[in-house]
């Protein structure tokens, strides 16, 4: 758990230049991938395997929450639309709050719950993904600042450091 703290840490105060429209892509790749895990799980889950969650898993989706982050801030900083930054920013609070309820002590129906939830997150983020480049490429800026958006980086941020408690 310490580990995903780190590194959510490490890659948020990373310079946030270094997110770009192929960061966008790699993103939609790998949530593509989660996808998939995410399904297989799902169908283990129904046919009675209750497989924990892997590290492996759990990192991936960390990860994947973390760059949703920076690339909402990217997002911002760029001029870009507002409403994909904030969209990434609560697809990247939204996986955390599914991890954390698939690895806590949960029912059957929890974790059905959360894996359903995980992979329409999934599914949704590689449409998002690729409307907001089409959106950057096109040249969509509106030069004005950011509504408040309910889904910050400070909350993924709680979620990562309350899950190492």
């Amino acid at each position: 758990m310490m580990k995903r703290l780190i590194l959510a840490f490490a890659i948020l105060t990373a310079p946030v230049a270094s997110a770009s429209e192929a960061l966008t892509e790699t993103w939609a790749a790998r949530a593509a991938l989660l996808y998939q895990d995410t399904e297989e799980m799902l169908g283990a889950l129904m046919a009675g395997y209750d497989k924990p969650v892997s590290a492996e898993f759990a990192d991936e989706l960390t990860q994947f929450a973390v760059t949703a982050l920076r690339l909402g801030q990217w997002i911002d900083q760029t001029g870009g639309s507002s409403d994909y930054g904030c969209i990434f920013r609560g697809m990247a609070e939204e996986a955390e709050l599914q991890l954390a309820q698939l690895e806590g002590p949960g029912s059957f129906t929890q974790h059905r719950a959360a894996l359903k939830r995980l992979a329409t997150l999934l599914d949704d983020a590689q449409v998002i993904a690729v409307a907001s480049a089409q959106s950057m490429q096109a040249g969509a800026r509106h030069g004005e600042a950011s509504p408040a958006c309910p889904a910050s980086p400070a909350t993924a941020l709680q979620i990562l450091a309350a899950q190492t408690d």
